[in-house]
């Protein structure tokens, strides 16, 4: 799953628009658009969106399970 994909879903599930998200970060919603299809967003700014969105970043083994509301991003 790509972190845009992993975003998108999370915003699903939390009921969040694109809109809403951007504003809640004081971004433009073309400056998230941008974030979002980096394939090198800097962990800064990924901490600062899931943040936003009640998530946070936990790194695992990679042999760990995924479970149900997490998500993997390669």
């Amino acid at each position: 799953m790509t972190t845009e994909q992993a975003i998108r879903k999370i915003m699903e599930i939390r009921g969040i628009k694109f809109s809403e998200l951007a504003d809640e970060l004081c971004i433009a919603n073309n400056t998230l658009a941008g974030r979002l299809k980096s394939k090198n967003i800097s962990i800064e700014k990924l901490v600062e969106i899931l943040d936003v969105l009640g998530y946070k970043v936990v790194v695992v083994p990679e042999e760990a399970d995924i479970k149900r509301w997490e998500f993997e991003i390669r």
